[in-house]
Formats: C-alpha cells, sequence, structure tokens
C-alpha cells in the first residue's frame, strides 16, 4: 500500500467526515513545483493578483523550521495552525514532541489537504494524539471548530495561539481569521455565560434526568423535518423594536408558522395573539415561574424545549411538547443518541437561535425575524414593553458597539453581540431565506430588510396555510425506561473511570517526591506528563468533560502560570498545585456519581419529577468544591 492510500485509511479511521468530504473537492488553484535548492518540492498558488508560493520557494524545510524555532510555545493551551500544504511546518511541529498542548490544524482547501495526504508527514501526523485536523468548505469547518470547541478543546483554549504563515495568508487569510474569530468569540461567550460552576451544571443534568419520562414518551423536533417546506415562519423575540408592529403578527395567523420565545409569550397572549409554538433553552426555574406561571395556555400552542428545562413547563403542554437537544454539548448529544436521535440541532446560545433552527429544519422560508434587536433602544430599553426585565438590567455582560441598519455604530452588549455573531455564522451555512422584519436594532447581515407589514403582505397573505402541528407530529413510539438506567450506568462508569486514573496519577506524584535519584526539575516534567495524561483522560470522555469544565477551565489558567518550569520553588509550588488541582477534581467527579446514583436509583423507584429540592444536597456538595 503507498502512502496515499495508508493516509487515506488513517483518515477513514480517525476523521471519517473528513474523508468524506474530499469526494467533493473542487478544481485546484495551485501547482506543485520544484524549490530552487531541489530538495523539496513547494506549492505555486494563484489568485486574481497572480502567482506566489505558499512555502519558500529556495527551501521550504527551513523556512518550516525557522519560523517553529522562533515561536514560544512554553505556555501553551492550545496551537491553531491555519493551512497544511506539503507539511513541513508541521513536521517541525512534530519534531518538538511537544506535550503540553494541543495543536489544532485546519485546512480550508481540500486539494491542498490531498496534497499533505500523499506525504509521509501525514502518515504520523494524522495519528499523533495532540493534533487534530478539520479540513473542507468554511461552513464545514466552522461547525467542526464549535465541535471541538464543546468536546476536545473544552479546557485547552485558556492560552491559545494561531499561526498562519505568509503564503496562506495571501491564500485564504480572510476565512482563516473569521475562524480564529468564531474560537475566541465562543470561548469567551462559554467561559462568561456556560457551565460555570459545577452546581449550575449539575443543575442541567438533574432536569434532563428528572425529564426521563418527557425523554421516553415525548417526540422530538426531528419529526418536523421537511414538514412546512415553502410555508414563511415568524419567528417573535423580545427586543425592543417589537413595540412598533407587534399587533401585526395576528394578521399571520393561520398563513405563517409563528414561533415565540418564552419571553415574548404572556406579551402575545395578552395582545390576543396565538403563537404555533413557544420555545424555551433555559434549565432555571425561574423561567417557568415567569412566562408559563398561572397562564391560560391555548390548547393549539405547542412546546419546543431542551431536553434541561424544568420539568413544569413541560406538565404545562401536556401531550404538546417537543424535545430539542444541543448537539454541540457532549450530554445533550448522548441523549440525543439514547432518546433515537428525535431533537438534537445547533441550538446556538439563546432561544431566538433555537426558533431559527426549527425553522430551519421544518422547511419553513422565508424566515422572517421580528423583535431581534441584538441590542439597545435609544432609551435604552432591552426588552419590549411588558417584560420583567425591559431594562435589561440581568445582562451584565457588558456594553459593545455594533452597526444599525444604515451602518452607524449603536449601543449593545456583549451577550447580544455573540447572539448576533451566531445568526451571521448560520445564516452563511444555510440556504435559506431570512428577513428582518424587526425594524430596528443591530444588522443582521446575511438577512434582508423589510418591514413587517411588507412581509406579510409579501409572504403570508398568499400562503397555503399552515397545517396544525399535532397532524404534523403525529404518534410517537416510547422508549423503555430500563434502557436509560442501562445508559446512565455506562454514565457513571466513564467518571469511575476518571477518578481510577487521578488516585493512580496521585500516587505516582507521591512515588517521584520519595525519589532521591530524580532532581527537582525531572521530577517538574513527570508532574506535568502525569497532569496532560489526565486532561487527556478527560477530554476524550467529553460528557465527562462538560461536567467539570468549571474546575478544569480555572486549573488550565492557573497552570499556565508557570509556564516551562523554571526553578526548584516554582517547580514545587507546581507540584503543589497539581495536587490540590487533582483532589478537587476528585471530588467533583464523586459529586457526579452520587448525582447518577441518585437518579438511577430515584428513577427505579418511580421518583422521576420530584421536587430539585432533594438534590440541595448535591448541590451544596458542589458549590463547596
Amino acid at each position: 500500500m503507498d502512502i496515499y492510500q495508508e493516509n487515506l485509511q488513517i483518515l477513514k479511521k480517525r476523521y471519517p467526515h473528513i474523508y468524506h468530504r474530499l469526494l467533493f473537492k473542487k478544481s485546484p488553484r495551485f501547482s506543485i513545483e520544484n524549490s530552487k535548492n531541489e530538495k523539496y518540492p513547494t506549492i505555486l498558488a494563484r489568485d486574481g493578483k497572480g502567482r506566489f508560493f505558499l512555502h519558500s520557494s529556495y527551501d521550504p524545510r527551513e523556512e518550516a523550521r525557522r519560523t517553529v524555532e522562533s515561536l514560544d510555545l512554553s505556555k501553551l493551551s492550545s496551537l491553531w495552525v491555519m493551512g497544511t500544504g506539503m507539511g513541513y511546518h508541521i513536521m517541525e511541529l512534530m519534531n518538538k514532541r511537544n506535550r503540553g498542548f494541543i495543536t489544532v490544524i485546519l485546512e480550508t482547501d481540500l486539494n491542498l489537504f490531498d496534497v499533505f495526504l500523499h506525504t509521509s508527514v501525514a502518515t504520523e501526523a494524522l495519528q499523533w494524539p495532540y493534533f487534530l485536523f478539520s479540513a473542507g468548505e468554511k461552513v464545514d469547518l466552522l461547525s467542526d471548530v464549535e465541535s471541538l470547541l464543546q468536546t476536545k478543546l473544552n479546557f485547552n483554549m485558556g492560552r491559545a495561539r494561531f499561526l498562519v504563515l505568509p503564503g496562506f495568508e495571501r491564500y485564504d487569510g480572510k476565512t482563516y481569521r473569521e475562524l480564529a474569530d468564531k474560537a475566541i468569540s465562543f470561548t469567551k461567550y462559554r467561559y462568561n455565560s456556560l457551565g460555570n460552576s459545577v452546581e449550575d451544571t449539575i443543575d442541567g443534568i438533574v432536569n434532563s434526568f428528572k425529564n426521563l419520562d418527557v425523554m421516553a414518551n415525548s417526540p422530538g423536533i426531528r419529526q418536523l423535518e421537511g414538514k412546512y417546506k415553502g410555508i414563511p415562519a415568524i419567528l417573535v423575540a423580545a427586543g425592543p423594536s417589537l413595540d412598533k408592529n407587534i399587533d401585526l403578527i395576528a394578521e399571520a395567523k393561520g398563513k405563517a408558522l409563528i414561533i415565540s420565545s418564552d419571553t415574548t409569550f404572556p406579551v402575545l397572549l395578552r395582545k390576543g395573539i396565538i403563537p404555533d409554538m413557544v420555545v424555551t433553552v433555559e434549565r432555571i426555574p425561574e423561567v417557568y415561574e415567569r412566562f408559563y406561571s398561572g397562564i391560560d395556555i391555548p390548547p393549539e400552542t405547542w412546546l419546543a424545549a431542551l431536553n434541561v428545562a424544568d420539568n413544569r413547563i413541560f406538565k404545562a403542554f401536556p401531550d404538546r411538547h417537543l424535545l430539542a437537544f444541543r448537539i454541540t454539548e457532549p450530554q445533550s448529544r448522548w441523549l440525543d443518541s439514547v432518546t433515537g436521535h428525535k431533537g438534537g440541532v445547533m441550538t446556538g446560545l439563546s432561544v431566538a437561535h433555537l426558533a431559527f433552527s426549527i425553522a430551519n429544519l421544518a422547511g419553513c422560508e422565508p424566515i422572517i425575524l421580528v423583535g431581534q434587536d441584538l441590542a439597545l433602544a435609544e432609551s435604552g430599553q432591552y426588552y419590549v414593553s411588558g417584560t420583567e426585565d425591559s431594562d435589561g438590567k440581568a445582562d451584565k455582560s457588558g456594553d459593545v458597539w455594533v452597526k444599525d441598519y444604515s451602518g452607524q455604530l449603536i449601543k449593545s452588549t456583549k451577550m447580544l453581540k455573540h447572539f448576533l455573531d451566531w445568526f451571521e455564522i448560520m445564516l452563511k451555512s444555510v440556504k435559506t431565506r431570512c428577513i428582518d422584519a424587526t425594524e430596528g436594532g443591530a444588522y443582521i447581515e446575511g438577512t434582508e430588510i423589510m418591514t413587517l407589514r411588507e412581509a406579510i403582505d409579501t409572504y403570508c397573505l398568499g400562503s397555503p396555510g399552515v397545517t396544525p402541528l399535532r397532524e404534523v407530529v403525529g404518534n410517537y413510539d416510547p422508549i423503555a425506561l430500563d434502557f436509560f438506567i442501562e445508559q446512565l450506568q455506562d454514565f457513571k462508569r466513564d467518571f469511575e473511570g476518571i477518578v481510577s486514573f487521578i488516585e493512580d496519577s496521585q500516587d505516582t506524584i507521591d512515588e517521584l517526591e520519595k525519589r532521591d535519584d530524580l532532581n527537582i526539575e525531572k521530577k517538574g516534567v513527570e508532574v506535568q506528563e502525569a497532569l496532560n495524561e489526565v486532561f487527556w483522560k478527560i477530554t476524550y470522555r467529553g460528557r465527562v468533560a462538560f461536567g467539570i469544565q468549571a474546575i478544569t477551565s480555572t486549573a488550565m489558567t492557573r497552570l499556565g502560570s508557570y509556564g516551562q518550569l523554571q526553578g526548584e520553588e516554582d517547580i514545587k509550588e507546581f507540584i503543589k498545585y497539581v495536587r490540590r488541582f487533582f483532589n478537587e477534581l476528585s471530588q467533583a467527579l464523586e459529586i457526579w456519581m452520587y448525582t447518577i446514583e441518585r437518579i438511577i436509583r430515584d428513577t427505579r423507584s418511580g421518583i422521576r419529577t420530584a421536587n430539585q429540592n432533594q438534590y440541595e444536597g448535591v448541590k451544596e456538595m458542589a458549590v463547596n468544591v
């Protein structure tokens, strides 16, 4: 078997998604040329301005060696390399044999990646455990990056660096910068807003398993796939501009699929507007209390909610709720798989994002956005009138400025800017026509601007009509709870495996400190190796990694301050901190195992919708950690 065929087999095994993408290569924009020293080939590319070399035209191997040699890799948690080419720089990175960080290698041109597969470098690099690859069109890479950040890079972005060689910058620098911005933006959002404590994460997983009956007996949003093809959808968000046109939405009833966010649901009902669907993503109990409790919910309105939603919300919509799962979160992806893949989608970061994904999944076109300001009104108003938080005091993410429809800067927040970024990325990856009929707020790139009056007159009044959701969803066969219990036990075994490995690592450190034949520098290196192995064990068990992200992310930031260990006191302090980290990690994992065992016991005894208070002891343990 030649090198290329061998590499294809490795690729098919480790990266099957990239393997299948290679079938759709476009015509190459480059040629392979001899370098001037004739030892190593180089790549001659072309663009609208002329021809240029991706690697040195004289000695590409030496260029790569000097480039990598000039990098300070001592304090990195991850290195993002943009472009593969002939792989010279990748080979030099492997030669360093640095096990202290993950290297992510992205290639936007499948033909260039195919060239890389013809090299012996690829044979080792594709199997090197500290390398992660992605190659394909921009939309594929954006999806891969988000998935990596949710799984294998859960806590490796604290000290990330991005490397783009000059030739690759000219070749596709715009896409590489967009990928880097995506990684940075998404990481900031996760660190600031998601999984910021073991307690919060346990809230989500406990809610999930309190909803076992719901997950077993309910259909998912996949039941809607393609069922509303060509039917317009109006997605009603809670931005302040909704005050301008909320009354017009009633005219589209029966002509467009009206999907409301939970925040706007009570506001619409007070106006006599009955949406076809209301969407919820948050796990906190206040969502039920603010938007559903004490409300006379119309029987024709269905609920679409994440599996972590408060169980009381599902109860408020008996026999008319659809499940959704965050496909980018390991636990949710796992739960989606054991329930028959009924609702895994790109749920994004907000309720409006999930509404968009549902409308797109259903085949709706166009998708009409209303109340999607993603910015503050001139008065400082944050939400539509009639909501409890119209002034937006709950958003403490900080102020930023974004462009409005005319290109003028208007005030927004970091959180809303993240929501805006998600929309713009998604709109580049879907073919659905999207109309922004908000009539105010931030400009969302990829949308067409219309007033709601124009959008309704153009797309809704001539619509053939909306089939009721009950007819579309149809019947659903439930899943046995015994099957869930088996999966829970498997989940618990994942945690037990990590705990056992940590105990072995602690024993290794104990033995190292007793040895007189090793100097302190060698002991520091050995402890680093043990630490890295623990991180990798966690990383490759994604559903475990997400549950302890708060602890591991904090630890990665702290551990990065030590850099390459130098000096006896620094090394001793480093070893002391690693011990402390292992102890805290073990405590967190024990909490998870206790929680899962309790859920298994309660599920067996039929206590599946018990009051949240029964888990307060578990949460208190988490807070102490």
